[in-house]
């Protein structure tokens, strides 16, 4: 069989067997996500990367933040030259399966606070305001060091996620409306924060629900086991 035309390559791939074999994790991106996370909670929290990276590894030996790298795959290619009559085998396609952050909410927010307070010490000037500060840097960096969520949060909406978190001795993470937006509401002014109205609760549970920290249900909000973003 003659080609009508020059230099035409035909490509047609390998089964998926052959995909595998070349599948590998790329722990360079993973690395530079770490880093940029690290970096993150540094502004966020205003502490310095020593600090940063003491508080990064608590959050991952509690479980609290776990980061999985890309996957990363080249599929072999078979390529048939013209005029050679033959094949040749090499990888061409490249593949990439993002990368996942994930923050588990349903944690015990009262002994990590006290946990990252300790890491951070006294000469970063604690306030009343640092747990509220602290969680809502956390969540953040999730937000900004991934690809997919535009949407961060406020002190509001912290304050929110601290009130379900508050349910954890009964393993529900579930409030009421109406309880959830009292509860928001005392946590901000034992932390020297203004209180809400209840169209900026509103607004913060519209934009929770936007990055899948919460689930609301008959005007019941739930807290969200985790939350994801991708890089």
């Amino acid at each position: 069989m003659v080609l009508d035309m020059k230099n035409v390559y035909n490509y047609k791939l390998k089964d998926t067997v052959s995909e595998r074999k070349h599948m590998k994790k790329d722990n360079r991106k993973l690395q530079d996500y770490r880093e940029k996370y690290i970096q993150s909670i540094c502004e966020q929290v205003e502490v310095d990367k020593n600090k940063g990276k003491e508080i990064y590894k608590y959050l991952e030996d509690e479980l609290i933040i776990k980061m999985e790298a890309p996957d990363v795959y080249e599929t072999s290619v078979e390529r048939l030259f013209e005029k050679k009559y033959m094949t040749r085998n090499e990888l061409g396609l490249v593949s990439v399966k993002p990368g996942n952050i994930y923050f588990n909410l349903q944690f015990d927010v009262a002994k990590t606070i006290q946990a990252l307070c300790t890491i951070i010490g006294s000469g970063y000037g604690i306030t009343e305001k640092m747990p509220v500060v602290l969680l809502t840097g956390l969540i953040n960096g999730v937000i900004v060091t991934g690809q997919t969520l535009q949407v961060q949060i406020t002190e509001n909406g912290t304050a929110i996620i601290m009130a379900l978190q508050s349910e954890i001795l009964f393993q529900n993470f579930m409030l009421s409306e109406t309880i959830c937006y009292e509860r928001a509401n005392e946590i901000l002014r034992n932390h020297n924060y203004p209180e809400m109205n209840e169209i900026k609760f509103q607004d913060e549970l519209t934009k929770l629900e936007y990055i899948n920290c919460i689930r609301i249900d008959n005007d019941n909000i739930y807290l969200k086991e985790s939350i994801c973003n991708h890089f």
